[in-house]
């Protein structure tokens, strides 16, 4: 058995009991720490990666009310939306790219979405803007005509006038103006103005139904109509000579002004179609663009859902590890209790008893010196016990001498008491001696 000190006892127990304290105290740290890790998990990277989804998706969905908004107005009435828009996804990338949290690929197949839905909508708003230009210089152009058209109608209407007056008929007699080249002028500028309005209205509808075959039918037969008009009116001997007196065609004839706008026009008509065309492919490319980059940020959206769902997992597991250490820990804490308590019975409390019972023996009993503590090791306590041991022991020896000095004395008494006994018969046989000497000396007498 191995000797301990009492002292080395009981600061063992104590060793012992912050020993478990620190076990506990450990186990509930790491299972903290675990708890903090994924608790800063969740509300840091994966909530911060989840905030810029969600600000990602955001900015797309201004900039895809911007490019509609654009597409209604042009581009002057959203351009700021649209580039708060192009501001907040591009932070909204940076702070995903930091995080650090998704894929390599997930961040390239982010990016290419990206670069490629920007590119898009550029591309869709240069040719929203290309088509808006080629339609103003339509009607522009449109406009242009139908005033010279009606230029030459007033020019021709007053030569009319002038003929009709200078004519000396009978009332009711037919004048023959009629048949004039001013008539026939007059009738050539009004069925012009009818193909050209004719053709504008069949544009409109055109660039809303370009696969439509009977509106481009018509588009032709309208413009087939507008040449014939044209010619008759470039055949007119009245309009050979006539000048455009102001205006940007200042000093052109009527009519090559005219052949001039007629050009234009069925250029521009057909640009006009072509590009919105063009526009609405462009339209079917930004939707698309538009729509994988919503699912690829639906995606992230979702992983970073799951990511957090994992993290909350983790920390619930090591919320049960917790509260399965702390219970193991309070178990085994209590079992090692109860072990140090019977522990400090058996070396502590039991030796100190057994002295304190064989003391009240020795005390309050008959004094038997004899008695003797056990000595169970090499403690304090078995120091103790064997110390009083010899505390007895020594009494012993002097109460022991002392017996034998008290019997020796009372031999000695014996003897001394013998003698004096001896000497009190021998006090009373002188006296009856002397009585008798006395006795016989006074009978002598008488």
């Amino acid at each position: 058995m191995i000797n301990l000190s009492l002292k080395l006892k009981i600061g063992l127990s104590y060793f012992v009991m912050a020993l478990l304290v620190l076990v506990g105290g450990g186990a509930s740290y790491l299972s903290t720490g675990q708890l903090g890790k994924a608790l800063d998990t969740v509300t840091g990277p994966v909530q911060t990666t989840s905030n810029a989804v969600s600000l990602g998706i955001q900015g797309v969905q201004l900039q895809m009310m911007a490019v509609e908004k654009a597409l209604r107005l042009g581009i002057s009435q959203a351009k700021d939306e649209l580039e708060q828009g192009r501001q907040q996804t591009s932070r909204a990338y940076e702070i995903i790219k930091q995080t650090g949290m998704l894929s390599e690929q997930n961040l390239t197949d982010l990016e290419t979405a990206l670069d490629d839905f920007n590119s898009i909508t550029a591309a869709l708003l240069d040719m929203d803007k290309k088509y808006r230009t080629t339609y103003s210089a339509l009607n522009n152009n449109s406009q242009e005509m139908l005033d010279l058209l009606l230029v030459i109608e007033n020019y021709a209407s007053q030569l009319i006038v002038n003929e009709e007056w200078n004519v000396d008929v009978a009332e009711g007699e037919d004048t023959g103006t009629r048949d004039s080249p001013q008539w026939a002028v007059t009738a050539a500028t009004a069925d012009s103005r009818l193909a050209l309005m004719t053709r504008l209205n069949i544009y409109r509808r055109l660039i809303e139904n370009y696969e439509n075959s009977e509106l481009k039918l018509q588009a032709e037969n309208a413009l087939t109509d507008f040449e014939i008009y044209k010619d008759e009116l470039k055949e007119s001997p009245i309009l050979k000579g006539k000048y455009m007196e102001e205006g940007k065609f200042k000093g052109l004839s009527y009519i090559d002004v005219l052949q001039k706008h007629f050009d234009e026009h069925s250029q521009m008509f057909a640009d006009g179609v072509r590009i919105s065309i063009e526009l609405d492919q462009k339209r079917s490319e930004y939707r698309q663009s538009a729509d994988m980059l919503m699912n690829l940020a639906d995606k992230i959206q979702k992983e970073t859902r799951a990511s957090t769902q994992n993290e909350i997992a983790i920390a619930n597991n090591a919320k049960a590890s917790s509260v399965a250490t702390a219970a193991i820990v309070a178990l085994v804490s209590l079992v090692i209790a109860i072990g140090a308590y019977f522990f400090s019975l058996v070396a502590v409390v039991r030796p100190i008893k057994s002295a304190a019972e064989s003391m009240r023996e020795i005390a309050e009993g008959e004094g038997d010196l004899t008695v003797r503590l056990q000595v169970n090791g090499k403690d304090e306590i078995g120091q103790l016990s064997q110390s009083f041991n010899g505390f007895v022991a020594k009494i012993q020896n002097t109460v022991t001498e002392l017996a034998q000095s008290v019997s020796m004395m009372t031999v000695s008494a014996d003897e001394l008491k013998q003698l004096n006994s001896q000497a009190v018969n021998l006090i009373h046989k002188q006296e009856n001696e002397s009585t008798e000497v006395s006795n016989a000396m006074g009978n002598m007498a008488d």
